[in-house]
């Protein structure tokens, strides 16, 4: 099935010189196109392998949308039709994309991502495999919803199940766990997860997401030739890529926090375009923090002469050019705030706001004794 028969390999070959050129949306609707042109034509095969390079770019893209669309149609095919039999197997992996994006989106209720989840699980056993990769994905939606007594409770269930077939490869499984501990402030167990990717030299394309947690710490315990370092090694991926908005978002603050303060401003510029277009609430709640916090520090760092570019501001359109510091962190912190209370109010938590209340807290400490922070 899909590039192995000559003539599905030859159709994907002769169309990608094209789809090369095409970014965002112009090459998921050229992809769509062509999966639309294979289902036209009983080109059933061809049609399987348009729509996991749509899956595959809807990742990349951030495009919730194509993903939803995409695995909807994969598993109609898959439901429908005998001869699709097969595709089994791909439905088992493209569930977990479909799962992990869901909590990440305020107006998709508690009820549709439970139901999800449910409807994951059934799939996996009427499938005979291993629940070991739904549980994982519980853990990180309740860790993401605020809800830690549930996350503990699907972490415990992940943890007891030795890893099977249907498991994301080694890297997203050690980087999910890390997550887990980050978040329960469990930070030298965290870490020791996370160098097992170095210890075994074991990455995917989500790693760097994972290295930028790590370096938050390193700095906080003095290590900041490894900071500088991984810092490095994942400043590409994080810039090129619009699905790690959040990893850029803390990128911003990172490079300032090293002393570059250029690279942390151009960095700001670069969410907050990014933020402007994403349809992800849980990212965008991520840069506009994030870019709020570089804002105020670099002010009280003694920097008051930068300024962000007024159009990339959240909120009312601003009519100046550019927007100074103390304006420009007020505007995103209140960005911030509404994204928290939608999530908060679909979770029934305070996560998102306690966050904002963190940072608006250390900000006032700082007020109170700006000699400190400018060295």
């Amino acid at each position: 099935m899909g590039r192995d028969n000559p003539l599905v390999k030859a159709a994907v070959e002769r169309e990608m010189p094209r789809l090369k050129l095409l970014r965002g949306q112009a090459h998921l609707e050229a992809v769509w196109a062509l999966m639309e042109q294979s289902a036209a034509a009983d080109r059933g095969e061809e049609k399987i392998e348009w729509l996991k390079m749509a899956l595959r770019a809807a990742w990349k893209e951030a495009r919730f949308d194509f993903t939803l669309r995409a695995f909807t149609e994969m598993r109609k095919m898959y439901e429908l039709d005998s001869r699709y039999v097969d595709l089994g197997k791909d439905i088992l992996w493209y569930f977990k994309w479909l799962a992990e994006e869901l909590p990440q989106y305020a107006d998709v209720s508690k009820q549709q991502i439970e139901l999800t989840f449910q409807e994951m699980e059934r799939f996996y056993h009427d499938c005979r495999e291993s629940l070991r990769p739904v549980f994982a994905l519980r853990c990180q939606a309740a860790v993401q919803m605020g809800n830690q007594d549930e996350a503990q409770q699907w972490y415990e269930k992940w943890q007891a199940i030795p890893r099977g077939k249907t498991d994301d490869c080694l890297a997203c499984d050690l980087a999910r766990h890390a997550y887990y501990l980050f978040d329960r402030q469990q930070t030298n167990e965290a870490m020791s997860v996370a160098q097992t990717i170095f210890r075994d030299r074991v990455f995917c394309d989500d790693t760097p997401e994972l290295i930028t947690r790590m370096i938050g710490p390193l700095l906080k315990t003095g290590r900041r030739p490894g900071a500088l370092a991984m810092l490095r090694i994942c400043r590409r991926p994080v810039r090129k890529v619009p699905s790690m908005l959040g990893a850029l978002a803390a990128n911003v603050v990172l490079w300032f926090m090293v002393g570059d303060v250029v690279r942390s401003r151009r960095l700001a510029i670069l969410t907050l375009r990014r933020a402007s277009a994403a349809r992800n609430d849980l990212d965008r709640f991520s840069a506009y923090r994030s870019c709020g916090l570089w804002a105020a520090m670099a002010f009280l760092a003694g920097q008051q002469q930068l300024t962000l570019p007024g159009r990339l501001m959240p909120g009312p359109a601003i009519s100046t050019p550019t927007v100074n510091l103390a304006d420009a962190a007020a505007l995103c912190f209140d960005e911030a705030s509404r994204i928290a209370a939608k999530l908060d109010a679909r979770n029934g938590t305070t996560r998102y706001a306690d966050r904002i209340n963190e940072i608006e807290n250390t900000i006032r400490r700082a007020v109170k004794r700006p000699e400190s922070l400018r060295g």
